[in-house]
């Protein structure tokens, strides 16, 4: 039943229901090597973490944010968190559970890192809650409160644009809805009514921002749009004109003439030329789509032949800006985790372009394709996988059997990963057609971006399939322990191992990308060939 005022009915509160709070210590001279303290933690439920002493990293899903004084972070159920502390720098902080109703999910959907200040008002308020267990219904009344209070607080600074109106974020965030929905049809005038203000107040704040009007400032957006798939040289200045805004295309063609000096057909005559693309991470997908970078980060150079590589500039990490720009690139693409202060640096540079880390293979080759004008490549390299991977699972068919389960482990960073539905998980499950083993079928179906986790030894059983697969590093520390692993009572003793199902890869295979999904298919097929007489299971 609602709740009435005036005869009108009042919106229901958020059901927020606290589940538990811990203060953890992350000590680095509790039997940690190089001295150093790490922990990886499954979080189960929401989750506050606010950090209230020492210095360190935080991981969130393979992700990783500087931990010192003051962090907070909200987060999801099933997330994957690592703690690691600095040296002498031990990290205690507080870890605040509980849970909230589906209807009301999507005031947490921003989570990650947040900023409450001041930050000495949530320690309080945690420290209270912290007390003793309440010995009766009032008491936890008074708790059930407290709670309550300190996430009114927490969803306050979440949601400043609700609670707090400020005219200089909400006319920020105007800024950011332009950035990514210039292809629609924006109305100055509703922007300035959806942020209470006059148009000519809105007008003001926004020149005082960017140094431009609204209006000149979503053309110039839709502009530099255009010049990128111009640059492309695969449509016409017509459906160029619609993907970028303008719904006629003369128009387009006279405010590009002003902005420019060229017509979109001059424009594309005189500078007309494969785009000059740096990218970090998405080579493979760039590839996939008939695209050469002119420069990606180094890391990626071992996962692709010479040939491949060839006139591509590697760029060393930590990425210096001031390379980048002797480089001279058109566009910079980029994956979610980057950090905002190298993106506020790149930004002037060239525009830039962010594709989502979290998006499968498809989705990530889809956006590309749309951003640089390659959607029939990218159509036809989905269309190709998808072929060879039907074909794949003809060729194996008297291999495996119907509902065999599978499963991928990597040893990296001295940390024990299991993999999900991504990475070397696309091959075994969306490529060959092997079933998820039970828990992990459990996991992904509440996390379905999950891509890899860590876990501990002893839990190798509790994911391990019908066949599983371990990622050797070749050298280094990391070899020398997986291969530990590998002679452990808890690994031979496997149903996968005793029965010769259990393989030894490169640690290549758990590369994300159209160039290494490719031959992974062709290397587990080639694998699973190999070994069908090794397989007592398949054979039966």
């Amino acid at each position: 039943m609602a709740y009435q005022h005036d005869g009108q009915a009042a919106a229901l509160p958020p059901a927020l229901l606290f589940s538990g709070l811990e203060y953890r210590l992350y000590d680095c001279h509790k039997g940690e090597e190089q001295g150093k303290g790490r922990a990886f933690v499954w979080l189960a439920a929401y989750t506050l973490l606010a950090v209230t002493q020492g210095q360190g990293t935080i991981t969130i899903n393979g992700v990783s944010h500087p931990a010192a004084y003051g962090k907070c972070f909200l987060l999801a159920p099933n997330t994957a968190i690592g703690v690691e502390s600095e040296a002498f720098q031990p990290i205690r902080l507080y870890e605040l559970s509980f849970e909230i109703g589906a209807q009301d999910e999507e005031l947490l959907a921003d989570g990650g890192e947040m900023v409450f200040e001041p930050f000495a008002l949530l320690e309080d308020m945690l420290l209270s809650l912290r007390g003793k267990p309440p010995r009766g219904k009032l008491e936890a009344l008074q708790r059930h409160i407290q709670f309550q209070q300190l996430m009114l607080e927490v969803l306050k600074r979440q949601h400043k644009e609700e609670d707090e109106p400020d005219a200089r974020g909400a006319v920020e965030r105007t800024i950011s809805f332009m950035q990514h929905s210039y292809k629609e049809e924006i109305s100055i005038g509703r922007l300035a009514q959806e942020v209470n203000m006059s148009r000519w107040q809105y007008g003001e704040k926004f020149k005082a921002l960017t140094g431009s009007t609204p209006t000149a400032y979503l053309t110039a957006l839709r502009i530099e749009r255009a010049k990128q798939l111009l640059l492309s040289q695969t449509a016409r200045v017509r459906e160029i004109a619609g993907r970028v805004g303008f719904g006629d295309e003369y128009y387009f063609s006279r405010r590009f003439k002003q902005t420019t000096g060229l017509t979109p057909t001059q424009y594309m005559q005189e500078f007309g030329r494969a785009p000059r693309i740096f990218s970090i991470q998405y080579i493979g997908e760039l590839l996939a789509l008939g695209i050469r970078p002119i420069a990606v980060n180094s890391a990626m150079f071992p996962v692709f032949e010479e040939e491949a590589l060839r006139g591509v500039h590697g760029i060393e990490e930590p990425i210096d800006a001031e390379q980048i720009m002797r480089l001279n690139p058109d566009l910079i693409l980029y994956p979610s985790f980057i950090k905002a202060a190298l993106i506020d640096q790149l930004v002037k540079i060239a525009p830039m372009a962010h594709v989502s880390w979290n998006d499968d293979v498809y989705g990530r080759l889809r956006a590309m394709g749309e951003l640089l004008g390659r959607q029939q490549e990218a159509e036809e390299w989905i269309a190709g996988y998808l072929q060879k991977a039907a074909l794949a699972r003809e060729r194996i068919g008297c291999c495996i059997r119907p509902g065999e389960t599978a499963s991928a482990f990597v040893y990296v960073d001295q940390t024990l990963y299991m993999y999900g539905t991504h990475h070397f998980g696309h091959t075994l499950y969306e490529g060959i057609g092997f079933e998820l083993p039970g828990r992990l079928k459990a996991l992904t179906e509440r996390n379905k971006q999950l891509k890899w986790m860590p876990i501990r030894l002893e839990e190798l059983p509790v994911y391990a399939g019908d066949r599983v697969f371990f990622s050797l590093a070749p050298s280094g520390v990391d070899e020398q322990q997986g291969r530990a692993i590998l002679n452990h009572p808890i690994w031979n003793s496997l149903p996968a191992v005793r029965s010769g199902c259990a393989y030894i890869v490169d640690p290549i295979w758990g590369n994300y990308n159209p160039i290494t999904l490719d031959k992974h298919l062709e290397e587990v097929v080639r694998l699973l060939e190999e070994t069908r007489k090794y397989s007592p299971a398949a054979g039966s």
